[in-house]
């Protein structure tokens, strides 16, 4: 299939999600709109001298949509009208400040990776079934309700700060051959998370240029045992809610920040699939110190699902390629 072909049917698993038909649930209506706010700050860090890929990459083949017309700024004036004053001057030199190069992940085939997103650090990988991450170290000394976060939102208890949009990882799973599951439930008892099981991967290099891989629960060690996470993350895969006045729908994971939980979250993409609090005082997980690089590491992510070799990847439809929009 070409990239752009690909990308097309990847994204359009969020339409089957939006539709009720990949066994997320669906809840009454909107939460509070105030964690929408969070920041959205591109990621600009090199990813650790791995090369830029060249303009025939099949990454760079894909065919993006435009911003709006409207969206694009006024032309500056041209530098020799001297009533443009001072901010053409500013405009020049902001015009030749170099640009900063693209965050690429550490995988040997890069060349094969298909973006989910044309500008966040997000892409899927089809010969691996996998979707692929890159995000850096926030925390490497805290108690933990999150491995993974949103960019802006919960760094101060998670380990790793990625710079995506959650329903892209939803979608990527899906195509990578997982079906979502359920998200924990509290009324009227308690269910823990259910899904197919995700391999998560941390993969990054040291101050000498190293490249180190270790599973994602060495990360994460229990405060009572003092040894590493031994519960796997399923893909609950958050929920799906329509907004009654507008009618657009929105996915949950996307207000709150909640990527890859070890706390019980039900707005998580990933979650743990047993009982653990995210109470102050009963928290179950903190970082594992010793294993995790300084912060600020980048590192790239790697979730592929543990698939029992009956289940195939989802053959998607066309849709839109944000959930954030009119509900179908």
């Amino acid at each position: 299939m070409k990239p752009v072909g690909l990308l097309v049917a990847i994204v359009g698993c969020v339409f089957l999600a939006l539709s009720g038909g990949m066994g997320c649930r669906r809840s009454d209506g909107p939460r509070s709109e105030a964690a929408a706010g969070k920041a959205e700050a591109a990621t600009t860090a090199p990813a650790n001298g791995v090369p830029a890929p060249a303009a025939k990459d099949k990454i760079e083949d894909a065919d993006f949509p435009g911003p709006p017309a409207d969206a694009m700024p006024d032309q500056p004036q041209p530098a020799n009208d001297k009533s443009a004053g001072p901010q053409v001057a500013e405009t020049a030199e902001a015009a030749e400040a170099p640009k900063s190069p693209p965050v690429l992940p550490l995988v040997d085939n890069f060349g094969e990776l298909q973006r989910l997103d044309p500008k966040l650090p997000v892409w899927f990988d089809k010969s691996h079934r996998q979707v692929v991450l890159v995000g850096e170290v926030c925390q490497n000394r805290v108690p933990l309700e999150l491995f993974a976060c949103q960019r802006g939102t919960k760094e101060h208890e998670s380990v790793i700060s990625i710079d995506t949009k959650a329903y892209l990882i939803h979608a990527g799973l899906i195509a990578a051959g997982a079906d979502p599951g359920n998200p924990v439930q509290f009324q009227p008892k308690f269910v823990p998370a259910r899904g197919p099981e995700i391999e998560v991967t941390v993969v990054w290099k040291d101050q000498e240029g190293k490249r180190h891989q270790v599973r994602g629960q060495d990360w994460v060690r229990h405060m009572r045992t003092h040894k590493a996470m031994a519960y796997p993350w399923v893909f609950a895969g958050s929920r799906f809610s329509t907004d009654p006045q507008t009618g657009q729908q929105h996915y949950h994971a996307d207000w709150e920040g909640d990527l890859i939980c070890v706390s019980n979250f039900p707005d998580a993409v990933l979650d743990v699939p047993v009982a653990s609090s995210d109470s102050n005082d009963a928290l179950l997980f903190e970082a594992f110190t010793d294993r995790i690089p300084p912060v600020g590491t980048p590192v790239t992510l790697l979730l592929k699902p543990k698939l029992d070799g009956k289940q195939k990847a989802k053959q998607p439809v066309r849709a839109p390629e944000s959930p954030d929009g009119p509900a179908s």
